[in-house]
Parts: C-alpha cells; structure tokens; sequence
C-alpha cells in the first residue's frame, strides 16, 4: 500500500484560519501596557471566547478508522452470467462511510465547514474506481466532490462550504461512495478523516 501522508487536526485548524484570512475577517487589536492585567483584575469566568470575539461554536473530529468502501452488483459490473440483483437505492447521507459532527448554533448567521478524508484503492492498477464526497448540514447537501482514483492510489479528497443556517441544533456529516469500472479484487479504502466546523463572526457577513 502506498505510503499515506499524516492527517491532524492542525491540518484543518491551518485551512480554517487560512480560509478566514483570505476572506477579510478582522478583529480589533487593544495594546495594554505589560503586565497590567492579571488574575487579581478578572473576575471568574470574565475571559470567555464570545469576550474575546472568537467564535463560540467551533467543532472538529478527526477519525483514523478504516471503512471499506465494498463492491458489488450494484456500484460495479455485473460478471457474466451474473442476474443484476435488488439494489435498493442507499438513504441519502447513509452510505458505508458516514462521519457526524453534532453542534449547536447559538443564533442564526453563516456556517464554515471544512473536512478532508483520505482514499486508497487496493485495487489492481488496471481498474479505477469513481468516489462520490458529500458533505451535508442535516439532510441538505451543502458541498461535494468527486476523484477517480486507479487502483494503488491514495489521495485526500477536501470539501469546505459556507452556509446559512438557523440557531439550534445542527448534525454535519461526510459521507463516501464508490463506483467500480471492475469486479476484481480491491476496494476503496477511506482510511482518514477530519471534519471542522466554526459559527463566522458578524463581521464577516
């Protein structure tokens, strides 16, 4: 198997705080003498992330478990002689590799996701497999990609998104299929994934 690269939480971290840059957000700076605050001025509690203006509601997982991504003759061709079988269709956002990310928005506004997961196809070099990436805030999908990845491959698919949403309760997901050009032995494996999410601030909107 190829040799994969390290996913980690700081991965997604740099990607959110590059992202944020990039889009102009700004926080005003107050320059104290030194050493002019300490424990004795605050009071407990007093220095919160909605104080500070940082985001309240930020979120993240990282997952290393590996989850097969199998063929059959329903995502692959059939063999010869070979009676297409009953594919009931999968329920949406339910397929074999599905990450959660459960968060709570504290008012209505703009939504950062960001994740990454990383595919290898165990595959013979000669068969490729197409893998459908969607990410979803409940049951709408609010970004997506797609790779086609030969056989010995590995790569990290990333999916980022900004989106409106309402205050309450939220369920992120990453979700994963794979569709064969073969029946010979091999699957996809996703083997990682990160997934972040971070509530912008007003000033970004």
């Amino acid at each position: 198997m190829a040799e994969r690269g390290k996913l980690t939480y700081a991965n997604v971290v740099s990607t959110l705080a590059l992202f944020l840059g990039l889009g102009g957000v700004s926080y005003a700076t107050i320059v104290l003498p030194a050493n002019s605050v300490g424990t004795r001025q605050l009071r407990a509690g007093a220095v919160t992330a909605r104080v500070l203006g940082v985001p309240l509601e930020a979120r993240s997982v990282t997952d290393e478990r590996a989850v097969d991504l199998p063929k059959s003759g329903c995502n692959a061709p059939l063999r010869q002689g070979e009676v297409a079988p009953p594919c009931v269709p999968t329920p949406f956002g339910e397929g074999e590799f599905n990450r959660a990310l459960r968060l709570m928005m504290r008012s209505g506004g703009e939504l950062y996701a960001s994740g990454v997961v990383g595919f290898h196809n165990d595959g013979a070099p000669d068969t490729a497999a197409t893998i459908r990436v969607e990410i979803l805030l409940g049951e709408r999908r609010i970004g997506h990609s797609s790779l086609h990845l030969v056989g010995g491959q590995t790569a990290y698919v990333p999916l980022q998104s900004t989106t409106a949403t309402s205050a309450g309760a939220h369920t992120l997901k990453v979700t994963a299929e794979a569709v064969y050009d073969s029946r010979d032995p091999g699957d996809v494996v996703a083997f990682s994934s990160s997934l972040a999410v971070i509530e912008l601030p007003p000033t970004s909107r």
